[in-house]
């Protein structure tokens, strides 16, 4: 992600999953489907004739399985893939770690992983907890968390953040 390895800690919407598979839907990649699919409500019908002339072209290029559409109406079908609750991101300096995760920010919980504890422990400790970014040190069997990832918390649903999970979502497929 974001041309760097990542692990990312995720839960399977496993109810969409099955849903996406059964109507052959693959994955959303594309942001002006997202941000329409986030103008309609989940399960209930809009009027078509209600939407743009803008929307109305976008929603017949949906792909099948992402609405409904029936007597003029539109009922969003799809929903986001996934929940994804954390980002590790590997680094060898914790600077370029803590830069490296800050990229996640408006999509999940940030923590960066690191082989050695470095010399300016304190300084790091400090910065990583500043921007709210998990440090973990050690070897992945010994991994040793120094600061816990701080929460997060969804201030905006955004069609950037749903793609986010769409591309993590393809990449599990």
């Amino acid at each position: 992600m974001f041309g760097r390895d990542v692990f990312i800690a995720h839960r399977v919407n496993e109810a969409e999953h099955d849903r996406r598979q059964r109507d052959g839907l693959g994955v959303l990649l594309s942001s002006d489907h997202l941000e329409l699919l986030m103008s309609l409500p989940v399960g209930w019908p809009v009027p078509v004739s209600s939407l743009s002339h803008r929307d109305q072209r976008t929603l017949r290029q949906l792909p099948r399985g992402t609405v409904r559409i029936a007597a003029g109406a539109a009922e969003r079908l799809a929903v986001r893939p996934a929940r994804i609750d954390l980002a590790v991101v590997p680094a060898t300096r914790w600077r370029a770690g803590l830069e490296r995760a800050g990229r996640f920010a408006p999509f999940t919980a940030r923590m960066m992983w690191l082989r050695r504890t470095p010399s300016d422990v304190d300084t790091m400790v400090h910065e990583s907890r500043r921007f709210g970014v998990g440090v973990m040190v050690g070897p992945s069997e010994r991994a040793e968390v120094l600061v816990p990832p701080a929460p997060f918390v969804q201030r905006r649903f955004t069609a950037a953040g749903w793609l986010f999970t769409e591309q993590v979502y393809q990449r599990l497929r």
